[in-house]
């Protein structure tokens, strides 16, 4: 007859059933997860209680990249997990291992690309925090109010007038008050887009503030 007490307790028995393989890129690991069944029995093997939990193992994997031997370490992975990986299913271990180095190789170009952006705005940054005064300063500051007029100088054939009307502009574009107004001003946007498609405009003064421009309102 079966005892209802725990009292009468006398081992633990775990069974630990192979759930799936999961992904942990950050840390470099998969991560073995199972279903596992916690026995309490009395001194004739009997269950008296039994309880059920996910479990969780982390393996964390040394030097993932696209030369690693996957067999050889799904292998590895399988021979250490102490049965809680089955022997068949080493190739959804080795698919999972494909998976990691994927996404490891992901997030570190992900990062690399990151870091390029930061670094390449922090110069642009430079250049413009170095820069006096706009290529062809205006006599007298600029205005948001007077944005249409610096607009207007814009589709002038006079180059030097293009140019400081974008440099009046780019101006503008360093107060933060004012980005809201240029970057939803899509008329504006646009003459500046056609200038800089002029073959005649790409290596001027006038290209390079209106390269300034877009990077003022773009971050």
């Amino acid at each position: 007859m079966q005892s209802s007490s725990l009292k009468d307790a006398q081992n633990i028995r775990r069974i630990t059933e192979f759930n799936d393989v999961g992904l942990d890129p950050e840390a470099s690991a998969l991560v073995i997860l199972s279903d596992v069944e916690v026995q309490v029995l009395d001194s004739e093997n009997r269950i008296l209680q039994r309880e059920h939990k996910k479990h969780q193992k982390k393996i964390v994997i040394s030097s993932v990249n696209e030369y690693m031997n996957v067999t050889h370490t799904a292998e590895q992975i399988v021979a250490d997990s102490n049965g809680a990986v089955p022997r068949q299913k080493i190739g959804l271990v080795e698919q999972r291992l494909r998976e990691l180095i994927r996404a490891r190789a992901d997030r570190s170009g992900s990062i690399r690309e990151q870091d390029g952006s930061r670094k390449q705005s922090s110069a642009m940054r430079d250049v413009i925090s170095k820069q006096r005064k706009p290529q062809a300063p205006p006599r007298h500051a600029s205005e948001i109010s007077k944005l249409s007029e610096y607009m207007e100088k814009l589709y002038d054939t006079n180059q030097d007038i293009q140019n400081e009307a974008a440099a009046q502009i780019l101006e503008l574009a360093q107060v933060s008050d004012n980005l809201v107004t240029i970057s939803n001003n899509f008329a504006l946007l646009n003459a500046l887009k056609r200038l800089l498609q002029e073959k005649e405009s790409r290596k001027t003064n006038l290209a390079q503030n209106i390269i300034f421009i877009f990077f003022c309102i773009s971050h």
